[in-house]
């Protein structure tokens, strides 16, 4: 592992996708074909001394519990404390979240997977309020979504050549349908934004990690209840 907060332009970055999505002329579906024009945007990159197809099998298949600090879970707890007063029941004890769980628990749509390559991800609701409510997506209803006072948010999860080794990168953008939705999840950007980034960081962290050494399992920590991810506004499945 290299370090982090490198610089890599986009142009650069679509030549990579375009060269690894086995269909020459022509890239496989990415993020960009699903908000190609947010409103907000975070994007993560770590390098990392490993091949891309490790590097992104341990990102799409990373444990999510094993993402850990003592601010991400105090983050994670205070976010999910209003869903969990208004449903008076305790947080779910977990054993292991994956992105694929996730998504099977309904809080996501898998919007595209270029194998090996990149997986992208999307939710439509109100992720921003103090309980969140995301709403049932079918497929293709998430480019389409544009109810007012609601918003979509999608992410990708890529790893591409870089160096002699890979890039690992984590993007989430938003997208709001009107001027008051834009407004008030602006105030919430403002504060969620270093928690969501720090989130990021250590999710690429971890995933790099268990690409360099194999690892994953062993290194999990059982006894957390608190998932930190997804990291996008609002939605966590254990909230």
């Amino acid at each position: 592992m290299e370090g982090q907060g490198h610089d890599v332009r986009e142009d650069e970055r679509a030549g990579w996708s375009m060269a690894g999505s086995g269909a020459p002329g022509k890239a496989a579906a990415g993020i960009d074909d699903f908000l190609d024009s947010p409103d907000f945007v975070i994007t993560e990159h770590l390098p990392v001394r490993c091949s891309p197809s490790a590097a992104y099998a341990a990102l799409r298949h990373l444990d999510l519990l094993t993402v850990r600090s003592p601010a991400i879970d105090a983050a994670m707890l205070v976010r999910g404390w209003p869903a969990r007063l208004r449903r008076h029941v305790p947080a779910r004890a977990r054993t292991r979240l994956t992105f694929d769980d996730v998504v099977a628990e309904g809080n996501w749509v898998r919007l595209a997977e270029d194998p090996g390559h990149e997986l992208v991800l999307g939710a439509a609701g109100r992720f921003w309020t103090p309980v969140p409510s995301l709403e049932a997506l079918g497929p293709g209803e998430f480019e389409r979504y544009d109810r007012p006072r609601h918003g979509r948010i999608a992410m990708s999860l890529s790893a591409l050549p870089y160096g002699r080794g890979s890039l690992l990168s984590y993007d989430v953008r938003v997208s709001l349908d009107d001027a008051l939705s834009l407004r008030t999840f602006g105030w919430y950007w403002w504060t969620a934004r270093p928690f969501i980034r720090l989130i990021m960081r250590a999710t690429l962290r971890r995933a790099a990690a268990n690409a360099l050494t194999g690892g994953g399992e062993a290194q999990r920590d059982t006894g957390s209840s608190a998932p930190a991810a997804p990291p996008g506004p609002g939605s966590g499945p254990g909230e």
